[in-house]
């Protein structure tokens, strides 16, 4: 009944009742001979037929038939025929970051719920969903900040087992809190690996692991996790983590790895058959050297999938070097937070010709990705890796195309894909208290200005062709509100403009970035739009 449900509160958003308006039958149907996620729709004669292996293939069958319709105001037409959604990579994973009051820390379940469904009807198959009330956000929180969080968390994960979806959650690290024994506390990294938000256990010193193993009961044992069943488990090494110490250095190739196998161990018991995914992230070559090494060796055999990126390109050790044996590699793309601060502070961000790109340097050896998000600003650049993972047969230029017709219905889908093509070109800003005689500078402003007047002309004229039901949407808000304050920025060469300044107050509300009275105490400018604070 909860196929339906989705299909028919899209097509409702997206339509006004007439009695005049087609109907169409949808039908789910289990179909053991499509195998993994396959999915395949047949539409005749008024009536479609979704089938599928397991529950999750059925909604991926349902995005497929809800965006192969042509959506108006009074109602859609489909053309009879035949649809398929046959994944190319197996691990389609999107990482919710709940934490420092972004709008997954606030949202409420119906929010996260809906937010799921959507990405799910575009392919996505699992979820990097922390259960758990986040740790660097518990000084300022009360007991009421929590037990909402871990509310939220059980009813949400709820949905993704009923839809049949991946939980992905953290499999423990040497992260630990800031009034933990300073007798275990680890030598700082030689290379610093970003982030400081406690310290960090060298996991060598005596009783330490055992220190580290007890913390991970406690959150395994927690009342909101209790019956959980994650499918994956994920380990970090770095941002945060690590131990410079000369027992675990280089950490990534030997302390990390060691520490690792003792909680997969440790999390088996609780969830035997659970899988592991080991992070690569900002890794340096005597990381890669010693993670070589122990792949090489039977002790590795825990170890299931790796997980390579970086905020930039893709590390170029495992491009060079053949695995010592056939492990999985899944991305992590960084969409959320790449070259503009506060990120969500300035509307839609869109880089599908970054992410295309990064994917086609990758394809021949990777087997899927998670992509880390920070809120939905981004919402475009996770269909579109979704997409190209799906089928890399697709250009970018293809899921714009097929995003526009499904969000933006009536808009020409020319002019979506040119806004979004300008919407990349200045995406980073220049740095406006330079002399304004600089050459490179003043070039950089000048094209930057075009772009952004060519791109507010144009979210100008898709306010008028988008159909009234999903013009005040808030993915269409994000892309006017960008091409708005783009604009303001590049003419006035200033964050402050009183029409920018208008949008930043509706980003506020739109990411639940305004303080909410009796809530959340201790905010965070991590996640927070606050664009006119210098």
């Amino acid at each position: 009944a909860f196929l339906g449900d989705i299909v028919l509160r899209r097509a409702q958003d997206r339509t006004v009742f007439s009695e005049k308006a087609r109907t169409l039958a949808v039908a789910f149907r289990l179909d053991d001979s499509l195998k993994g996620d396959d999915a395949a729709v047949t539409v005749r004669d008024g009536r479609a037929v979704v089938r599928a292996g397991r529950v999750r293939g059925l909604v991926f069958g349902a995005g497929e038939l809800l965006r192969a319709a042509t959506w108006r105001e009074e109602g859609f037409s489909l053309d009879d025929g035949e649809l398929a959604f046959r994944p190319v990579k197996p691990i389609r994973t999107a990482y919710w970051a709940r934490h420092f009051h972004n709008w997954y820390h606030l949202a409420t379940a119906a929010e996260l719920k809906e937010y799921a469904e959507d990405l799910a009807l575009w392919g996505v198959n699992g979820f990097n969903y922390q259960l758990c009330f986040p740790a660097v956000d518990r000084a300022g929180a009360v007991s009421n900040d929590v037990a909402r969080f871990e509310r939220i968390s059980r009813e949400v994960y709820a949905h993704l087992v009923a839809m049949d979806l991946d939980l992905l959650c953290d499999g423990g690290g040497n992260q630990a809190p800031q009034d933990s024994p300073e007798r275990f506390r680890g030598e700082p990294n030689a290379n610093p690996k970003r982030g400081n938000l406690g310290f960090n256990v060298c996991p060598a010193k005596p009783g330490a692991m055992d220190y580290l193993l007890a913390n991970r009961e406690k959150t395994v044992g927690s009342d909101v996790m209790r019956g959980v069943r994650p499918q994956w488990l994920t380990y970090w090494p770095y941002d945060e983590g690590g131990c410079g110490c000369a027992t675990c250095s280089p950490w990534g190739g030997r302390g990390y790895l060691r520490m690792c196998r003792r909680f997969s161990e440790a999390n088996a018991a609780h969830w035997p058959g659970v899988k592991s995914i080991v992070s690569t992230w900002v890794f340096d070559d005597d990381d890669w050297d010693g993670l070589y090494r122990y792949l090489a060796t039977d002790e590795s055999k825990w170890i299931d999938a790796l997980m390579v990126d970086s905020h930039t390109e893709f590390p170029e050790y495992p491009l060079t070097h053949k695995l010592p044996r056939p492990v999985p590699i899944v991305t992590f793309p960084e969409i959320s937070m790449w070259a503009r601060l506060p990120w969500g502070g300035f509307g839609a961000t869109a880089l599908p010709a970054r992410f295309e790109r990064l994917f086609r340097n990758v394809e021949r050896i990777v087997s899927g990705f998670m992509l880390y998000s920070e809120g939905r600003f981004e919402d475009f650049n996770k269909v579109v890796i979704t997409r190209l993972y799906a089928n890399p047969s697709l250009h970018w230029r293809d899921v714009a195309r097929d995003y526009c017709r499904w969000e933006f219905p009536g808009v020409d889908p020319a002019d979506f894909i040119r806004l979004v093509e300008l919407f990349e070109k200045d995406h980073v800003f220049p740095d406006f208290k330079k002399p304004a005689d600089a050459d490179e500078h003043e070039r950089h402003c000048r094209e930057g200005l075009a772009a952004a007047t060519e791109a507010a002309a144009l979210a100008d004229r898709i306010e008028h062709q988008i159909s009234f039901p999903m013009r005040p949407c808030w993915r269409w808000r994000l892309f006017r509100i960008r091409a708005i304050i783009d604009r303001e920025i590049y003419a006035a060469r200033d964050w402050h403009t009183p029409k920018a300044d208008e949008c930043y107050r509706e980003l506020m509300r739109l990411n639940l970035s305004e303080p909410v009275p009796g809530l959340y105490r201790n905010r965070s400018a991590h996640g927070a739009v606050r664009p006119w604070v210098d």
